[in-house]
C-alpha cells in the first residue's frame, strides 16, 4: 500500500470516536503569503564615516535630540554614546559663532581651576551657535563653583592656614577634625553648603 493511498484510506474513516467520519464542507484557508528575503543586504548612508561634533539622535518615544561631541566622532561613536538612540545624523556645523569677551573670561577661569579641558574649549563655538544663552548659563553656572570653599560652612580658617574643611571626610586628616582643602578649591565637592 503506498502513502497516497493510506492517507485516503485514513481520511475517510473517523480517527478518534470523537471525529466524525464524514467531514462537512470546510474550505482551508491558505496562508498568507509573505514577501520575505532571507537575506536583505544593509546599505549604510553615505556619511556614517564622516567624523562630525554635531549630531541629531533619534530616540524611541521622544523628539530628536542634537547633541555636542568633543572631540568630534562618527556615526558609530554618536550611536555608541546613547545606546536608546536608533538613529543618528550628522548636523553641519553652524556657522562659528565668536565668543564674548566676558564669556571667554569666565571660560578661561573655570579651564585654570580644572573644570574644563581643550575638548570643551573646542566645543564651545558649536555650542554658542547651538544654544548661546543655555552655554553662557552652564559657564557661569560652573563659574559659580571656583573657589567654593571658601564660601562653605565647613570651611574653617585657624591662625595663619589656608583653611581647612570639616566636612569631608574623604581628604587627608590635617588635625582634630579638620581635613586638608581640597586641591580644585571645592569646584567639584558635593558635600558644599553655602
Amino acid at each position: 500500500m503506498g502513502l497516497d493511498a493510506l492517507l485516503s484510506r485514513l481520511e475517510g474513516h473517523a480517527v478518534t470516536p470523537v471525529t466524525a467520519a464524514e467531514t462537512a464542507d470546510v474550505t482551508a484557508k491558505p496562508a498568507p503569503a509573505l514577501v520575505c528575503t532571507l537575506v536583505t543586504p544593509v546599505t549604510a548612508p553615505a556619511d556614517v564615516t564622516a567624523r562630525a561634533a554635531l549630531w541629531l539622535l533619534h530616540f524611541p518615544n521622544l523628539d530628536p535630540v542634537a547633541v555636542v561631541f568633543a572631540p568630534a566622532v562618527d556615526h558609530a561613536g554618536a550611536l555608541a554614546s546613547y545606546p536608546a538612540a536608533i538613529a543618528a545624523e550628522p548636523i553641519p556645523e553652524p556657522p562659528a559663532v565668536p565668543v564674548p569677551a566676558d564669556l571667554a573670561a569666565l571660560f578661561d577661569a573655570c579651564a585654570k581651576a580644572g573644570l574644563y579641558d581643550d575638548a570643551d574649549r573646542t566645543a564651545l563655538p558649536a555650542m554658542l551657535a547651538l544654544d548661546a544663552d543655555g552655554t553662557r548659563g552652564l559657564i557661569e553656572a560652573m563659574h559659580a563653583r571656583i573657589g567654593r570653599c571658601r564660601r562653605c560652612k565647613h570651611f574653617r580658617r585657624p591662625g595663619l592656614s589656608d583653611g581647612h574643611c570639616t566636612g569631608r571626610d574623604d581628604l587627608p586628616h590635617v588635625y582634630g577634625f579638620m581635613h586638608a582643602l581640597p586641591d580644585d578649591g571645592g569646584a567639584r565637592c558635593g558635600a558644599f553648603d553655602g
